[in-house]
């Protein structure tokens, strides 16, 4: 007597919502889920941690985290070098094995150097993951359209945040340091075991290492190479619409609106949640469509959030009532979160196109040392401006579309893309068939 055949449904179901083939992939995801849950776990407790455990203030835990990320910036180039010696999968070993080390000294060092010494030393891994997670990411998809995956693994990494967020405020509802402190320890464990996982993945096709010498002439090839240029300015001028919803929404909504203090996390928990169940659907669909639709697709989400909030926010103007002010609130969260959800893979993916497969990593480490020193210029440019609400939003205005010129051009001057059509059309056709 024959078994019955196994329901392929949920397969199907899963192929369609946006998932790609993970057949010979599980001991690199896992990695993956387990670093970024740990990570998850302390994030969003980092600053009551410090301020719990040391006699600094939060403007003083501040200026360190500020000045161990500006000091980690050579790093995020050298970091190139480090991918493309020893691969994406190695350089993600050490990523996860020097952030263990970095949050392994927040329990044994005491005084501000020690801390600093942990920030940076976290900020350094972090420099590293951001140089190799593309090409590791590139690696991991193999054959299979860079986007798909991209996105995928961006809702798995949304769904560990809302998971791991929700037990930290469970665990800190009382303030209680000892459970901040064993929350890092899951954090290193969480680093260290991703890192072991690593150590026996062997992942599918070559990862070419520079020849001896050849390191400083591509350098300098990449920095003459106009569409890689123009990528990372498009890149780090839409830093600040990026990250609206941590410096901006507490001023607005909060301060300026009188929401209640709950609304900022709570939104970005929601967003989270979206991108969780969105963004391989929304990628899947948009990949049908050149890349520059969903180009000038983020930016349109951008100015229509934007618009939302200048008529709501204008100096002088009575602020919004709590209904009105809470709508305009979840609207422009979702606004924003279409945002990232067009815009990260395919920026990333064009990332990948400028990159010949032998300055995979130098082009990542180019590119995400641009994003961090955006990162890092944006909290001052927003708190600065928001004094004047019709500037602030005119120019965020202003830049998005700015950086749609550059990406855009960037865009057009990318190596077309070889058989991704054919590939999403297999993949569906697989779907179906099973």
């Amino acid at each position: 007597m024959t078994s019955p055949a196994p329901d392929r449904r949920p397969i199907r179901l899963l192929s369609r919502w946006g998932m790609p083939p993970v057949e010979g992939r599980g001991r690199p995801l896992l990695s993956i889920v387990l670093d970024t849950f740990g990570a998850s776990l302390f994030l969003p407790i980092s600053l009551l941690f410090f301020l719990g455990t040391t006699d600094l203030s939060a403007s003083r835990i501040g200026l360190l985290l500020t000045l161990s990320t500006l000091l980690s910036l050579p790093f995020g180039v050298l970091a190139g070098e480090v991918v493309q010696r020893y691969g994406p999968t190695r350089s993600m070993i050490f990523n996860n094995a020097g952030s263990a080390v970095g949050y392994a000294l927040y329990l044994v060092v005491d005084g501000e150097l020690g801390i600093f010494t942990g920030m940076f030393v976290v900020a350094l891994s972090e420099r590293l993951f951001l140089a190799c997670w593309p090409p590791f990411l590139k690696q991991l998809a193999a054959d299979a359209p860079f986007e798909s995956w991209f996105s995928f693994l961006e809702s798995l990494k949304a769904g560990c945040f809302v998971v791991g967020g929700a037990i930290a405020a469970l665990a800190i509802a009382d303030g209680n340091v000892t459970a901040m402190k064993w929350l890092i320890v899951c954090n290193i464990a969480s680093s260290l075991a991703g890192a072991a996982i690593l150590i026996r993945h062997r992942p599918d096709g070559a990862f070419r290492k520079p020849s001896r010498g050849q390191g400083m002439r591509e350098w300098l090839a990449l920095l003459r190479d106009r569409p890689s240029v123009l990528l990372g300015v498009g890149n780090i001028l839409f830093a600040p619409v990026l990250l609206m919803s941590a410096f901006v929404f507490p001023i607005v909504f909060v301060r300026d609106w009188g929401q209640p203090a709950w609304l900022v996390p709570a939104l970005i928990t929601f967003a989270y949640v979206l991108v969780m169940l969105a963004q391989p659907p929304v990628t899947r669909l948009t990949g049908r469509r050149p890349r520059s639709v969903s180009l000038i697709g983020c930016t349109v989400t951008t100015c229509a959030a934007l618009v939302l909030l200048l008529v709501h926010s204008r100096s002088g103007a009575p602020a919004p009532g709590p209904e009105v002010g809470l709508v305009v609130a979840v609207v422009v969260t979702i606004l924003l979160t279409i945002t990232g959800m067009l815009y990260f893979p395919h920026v990333n993916a064009i990332l990948l196109d400028l990159a010949g497969p032998s300055g995979m990593g130098r082009s990542a480490a180019f590119f995400h040392t641009g994003t961090t020193l955006g990162n890092a210029i944006a909290p001052a440019f927003l708190t600065w401006l928001i004094a004047g609400p019709e500037v602030l939003w005119t120019v965020l205005a202003g830049i998005s579309l700015v950086s749609l010129y550059c990406l855009l051009a960037a865009d057009r001057m990318a190596p077309a893309r070889s058989s991704e059509p054919e590939h999403q059309e297999a993949q569906e056709a697989q779907g179906q068939a099973v």
